[in-house]
């Protein structure tokens, strides 16, 4: 037969055809090999080559055979990673019988390559492939599952299961990508996009093959475990409602007690804080005060109370803040889960409440921890716990346990001492996002009396009168500024509340206790009402105290030689919140005006120019003649002045009182661009701009009652700039030879 004059033609086609294919094989292992070598060029040229390579058809099969034949990991890896990008983009292109041949070559693959490489990366690439084509194409989701659940058998090895987990996590994480529109073309004809609803038949089939490798005494090596775990978070943040905290204790107790023993190895912590994060994430399977999840809280918190000493030997030591991090990852996942259990169920002696009231003390515990990082994933298991109504907490966790909460996060929201070794962006990223809505959380606990009660007990107790006294007081100060900062919104609602009369509330004190027949409704808006409005005034009477006490020092009066440039400017922007209320109290608006231009000319750190110039000689600008950095409190103050001139402008209107504001604003107007950086804006804003809105606006109200005084004062503000301008005009009259500027 072959010596017939037609067979030897398609044998000899066949021949070329596979001189080809051998030929283009080997120009891809060449050319994969230079990719990984040292010379630039010759990488760059192989690159663009491969990239066109991978667009052919022939790439499906040369890739595939790649994968089974090539000399060396890493063109093997390449085959693999083609595979992958070719399904992700062209499998919606592919005919039906196309779709099922490619799903059948790479699922052979995979069995192939986790038996001969026990799991290696071309293999997890190809476990990927497969994921992303049954994520494409709902009905090859059962086989792609069944093989995984097959793979992960114990004959099959470690290889075998280093492949199952690698798909079993691939399939949920395609079809989120997909879902969030982050992968995938057209959709194949035919055929719908796979879901959970896809996934939820198998979830405990996968629960108990993850169980077989993550239970205390199953005997897998840490990588295999830590691969379980993550196919445990791919699994429960997919169709969390078959795999809650509630469901593994009832039906998978070997893998919950895997998952949280694991939380003390520092190999696998963060993948079983993953996995526990995602298995508490469903808000309406959140345990409740029901005796099995009172018992299951209880539970799980000893399991959490065994790291306490682990917990306190890295905080102890410092050097171990990735561990800490993950392990309060997980605690604060578990908090906000058994949120009611933990606020609700501990009261009494037994063990069991025993375990939850020892759990929230840890969680307090964690809030003082050196990291920034460990306190900060405690916060929404907090918010959760002020969630509850009070009167469902049992009596340790009402008001004492938010009392010791917001002294905890104040002392985190003070500024450093000086010399203290502390990173001042993770700082002030605690206290802006953290620290905020930790102290909004306790205001909504606590109440506005004891919440202000609370933060006056840190306010000195006697004015200071000298620098020597500020610098001992000024951080406790500073922090409570911060507080009322955090808390505007809710303090200006409490303050706009209307109650029904009643009787006169009694004075707040820091202990009061909230019992069954505390005060009524309208008598505790009422003491709230006095609480704020005493803090506010404490508060800010310390402000206003500063400007004088400057000038007692001599000199120019620069406020910030008396008390640190910060705590000036959280008055400023504290008088910039709040200037709703000082309107409402005349003989302090005068006083405050006053602090704020004092605090507007404050010699405070700003900067040397240099970042402004780079910034400026970036977007091809030179520096402005007479123009310089201003420090970030000038900004500040001159925000706050403009608000409060808005919110006071009709009573402070009065001709010889805006002459005064005049006189003071105008040698901040003269003194070149004060260009503030860091505001969000590309080149900073110019401090002077809100002064002059500010005083302009009071000028402006002038004009019909006192229009001389008007003018005069619209003369003072504008005689340097007009100035200024005339020498312009003049410079470039001369320049132009006198013939005018046309």
């Amino acid at each position: 037969v072959i010596g017939s004059p037609r067979s030897r033609t398609r044998w000899a086609q066949h021949a070329r055809s596979e001189t080809r294919a051998r030929d283009t094989m080997d120009d891809v292992v060449r050319a994969v090999s230079v990719l990984y070598g040292t010379d630039a060029l010759q990488q760059a040229e192989a690159n663009r080559w491969l990239m066109a390579f991978a667009e052919t058809p022939a790439a499906w099969d040369l890739c595939c055979e790649l994968v089974l034949s090539a000399p060396a990991s890493e063109h093997r890896f390449f085959g693999a990673n083609v595979l992958l990008t070719k399904v992700r983009r062209e499998w919606a292109g592919l005919g039906g019988e196309a779709r099922n041949q490619v799903f059948g070559a790479l699922s052979t693959l995979v069995v192939e390559t986790s038996r001969r490489e026990q799991g290696g990366l071309a293999c997890k690439r190809l476990c990927l492939a497969v994921g992303a084509a049954a994520a494409q194409q709902a009905e090859l989701c059962a086989p792609c599952l069944s093989m995984a659940l097959e793979l992960g058998g114990a004959e099959h090895g470690q290889g075998g299961a280093v492949a199952a987990f690698a798909l079993l996590c691939a399939l949920p994480d395609e079809i989120e990508q997909l879902a969030s529109g982050g992968g995938g073309g057209e959709q194949p004809a035919g055929s719908s996009r796979a879901g959970a609803e896809d996934l939820l038949p198998f979830a405990q089939p996968v629960a108990r093959l993850v169980e077989a490798h993550v239970a205390p005494r199953a005997g897998s090596s840490a990588e295999l475990r830590k691969s379980a775990l993550s196919c445990l978070r791919a699994w429960a943040g997919s169709v969390p409602q078959a795999l809650t905290l509630r469901m593994l204790a009832e039906a998978h107790g070997a893998l919950l007690e895997g998952l949280l023993a694991a939380l003390a190895d520092e190999d696998s912590v963060e993948a079983a804080a993953d996995a526990l994060g995602e298995v508490c994430s469903l808000e309406e399977c959140s345990l409740s005060v029901a005796p099995g999840d009172v018992l299951l809280a209880a539970t799980v918190s000893e399991r959490f109370l065994r790291l306490r000493a682990q917990l306190g030997a890295a905080a102890e030591a410092g050097d171990n803040d990735d561990w800490a991090f993950a392990f309060a990852r997980a605690l604060g996942s578990f908090g906000a889960c058994a949120a009611r259990p933990l606020v609700c169920a501990s009261a009494g002696a037994g063990a069991e409440a025993g375990a939850l009231q020892a759990l929230v003390l840890l969680m307090l515990e964690c809030m003082s921890h050196p990291s920034y990082r460990v306190a900060e994933n405690l916060v929404d298991a907090w918010v959760c716990f002020g969630d509850i109504p009070m009167q469902a907490r049992s009596e340790a966790m009402r008001l004492p346990l938010f009392e010791r909460l917001l002294h905890a996060t104040v002392q985190r929201c003070m500024w450093p001492a000086d010399g203290e070794d502390v990173d001042a962006l993770d700082f002030e990223k605690w206290r802006v996002q953290s620290g905020s809505e930790l102290i909004t959380c306790c205001l909504g606990a606590l109440g506005g009396a004891a919440f202000s009660s609370a933060l006056a007990s840190l306010l000195p107790a006697e004015l200071p009168t000298c620098a020597q006294a500020w610098a001992g007081a000024w951080r406790r100060v500073e922090v409570v500024a911060f507080a009322l900062a955090s808390v505007h919104v809710e303090f200006k609602t409490r303050l706009r509340t209307s109650a029904p009369p009643s009787a006169p509330p009694t004075t707040p004190t820091h202990d009061s206790p909230r019992g069954a027949k505390g005060p009524s409704e309208a008598e505790a808006l009422a003491l709230d009402k006095i609480s704020i409005d005493s803090l506010l005034a404490q508060s800010l009477g310390l402000a206003l105290s500063l400007p004088p006490l400057a000038k007692e020092r001599g000199g120019e009066g620069n406020v910030a030689s008396v008390v640190d440039w910060r705590l000036l400017h959280a008055f400023a922007h504290l008088m910039a919140l709040f200037g709703g209320w000082l309107k409402l109290r005349p003989q302090l608006v005068e006083p405050t005006l006053d602090f704020l231009l004092t605090a507007a000319a404050a010699r405070a750190p700003g900067g040397d120019g240099v970042a402004l110039s780079g910034l400026l000689a970036s977007a091809g600008r030179a520096m402005p003649a007479g123009a310089r950095e201003a420090p970030r409190l000038h900004l500040t103050a001159a925000d706050a002045f403009r608000n409060l001139c808005s919110h006071c402008a009709t009573q402070l209107a009065g001709g010889s009182f805006v002459d005064v504001l005049v006189r003071a604003v105008a040698p901040l107007l003269d003194g070149g661009a004060r260009l503030v950086l860091g505001d969000g804006s590309r080149l900073g804003q110019d401090a002077r701009v809100p002064l002059a809105e500010g005083i302009g606006r009071l000028v402006g109200l002038l004009e019909g009652s006192e229009p001389e005084v008007a003018s005069q004062a619209l003369r003072n503000l504008a005689s340097t700039p007009a100035r200024a301008l005339q020498n312009l005009l003049n410079m470039l009259t001369a320049h132009a030879g006198g013939g005018g500027l046309g």
